[in-house]
């Protein structure tokens, strides 16, 4: 009788573990740490969430010859001065023009050197990467009664996640991802959420700093007309829109809620070659554009979007 329960406490615990390990998208990095040899080899181990620097290499080889690899490599917008002109909508001493001018980044692998990776050895094998990189220049304004452009200075951070999936053939492939989240080291600015609609679906896409499965992106084709609004937690802002080099459009201002801030409007979906693409939205504080004294603030959020073959 008591070898009976024993057994049946046994196979209980063991089938909890299985739903367990495959289950979990998102939570396996809050686990308790695996037993030792969780790699299958004797002796001492690396940390468990760790993946051994061979490993490490050849998912990141993978990921940078994937179709998402521009997410990563790619700046998130292209910016440069002159590429926006004042509106009404702006104060009569507000900046006429503006732009980031970004230092040149070095020629290395930005992604090999910065990007750490866990592991969770299961069924399935997932891998978790954290990619970041410091950015640093200059936020350029040309405000018209100072007859010069201001330089305020930017130290910013880039941020992307990404959780990869092994398949049998030991490919990896992304199965989740995050926004790509840029801020600056002194930020009063910051975004919610982001809500993407298609002119043919009724359904919309919420987007959040949490990882979004490959499978749920804002799908488009090209010239379709994709309603977009930003949740920000400040109306002292103003939130401009990039998709497809350094093309940019505001976003109107709406009014707040309990939400926070809301900002509404539409783009067109550019062409180009099917697949992963992003809309840079650029949350930049009112204080930057229109004190030329005040310090640089400002939010970046890279959305991935999927582009599909074919026009609208």
């Amino acid at each position: 009788m008591r070898m009976g329960s024993f057994q049946l406490a046994s196979r209980a615990s063991v089938l909890v573990a299985l739903i367990g390990i495959g289950g979990c998208q998102l939570s396996w990095w809050n686990d308790p740490p695996p037993p030792p040899g969780i790699l299958g080899t004797p002796g001492p181990q690396p940390s468990p969430t760790a993946a051994p620097e061979q490993l490490r290499s050849e998912i990141l080889s993978q990921l940078t010859s994937g179709p998402y690899a521009t997410l990563f490599n790619a700046r998130l917008i292209n910016d440069g001065i002159g590429i926006f002109a004042i509106t009404d909508t702006l104060p009569t001493k507000g900046v006429r023009r503006w732009g980031r001018d970004y230092q040149t980044p070095s020629n290395e692998d930005v992604l090999e050197v910065t990007a750490s990776v866990s592991l969770k050895i299961g069924m399935p094998k997932l891998a978790k990467i954290v990619f970041e990189r410091p950015l640093s220049g200059s936020w350029l304004g040309d405000f018209p009664w100072r007859k010069q452009l201001v330089k305020k200075p930017m130290q910013e951070t880039l941020q992307r996640t990404a959780l990869l999936e092994q398949d049998d053939s030991g490919h990896w492939a992304i199965r989740q991802i995050s926004v790509a989240v840029q801020r600056s080291t002194v930020t009063s600015v910051d975004i919610y959420s982001v809500t993407l609609r298609s002119a043919r679906s009724t359904n919309s896409i919420e987007y959040h700093k949490e990882l979004q499965a490959t499978d749920q992106l804002l799908a488009a084709l090209p010239g379709e007309a994709i309603a977009v609004t930003v949740i920000a937690n400040t109306a002292s802002s103003s939130v401009y829109l990039y998709l497809g080099g350094n093309r940019r459009q505001i976003l109107p201002y709406l009014g707040s809620d309990q939400r926070g801030a809301r900002f509404s409007g539409q783009l067109i979906f550019p062409g180009g070659p099917p697949g992963p693409d992003q809309i840079g939205i650029d949350l930049v504080a009112s204080s930057t554009l229109e004190n030329p004294g005040s310090a640089y603030d400002a939010t970046i959020w890279g959305v991935p979007v999927l582009r599909q073959g074919g026009e609208l």
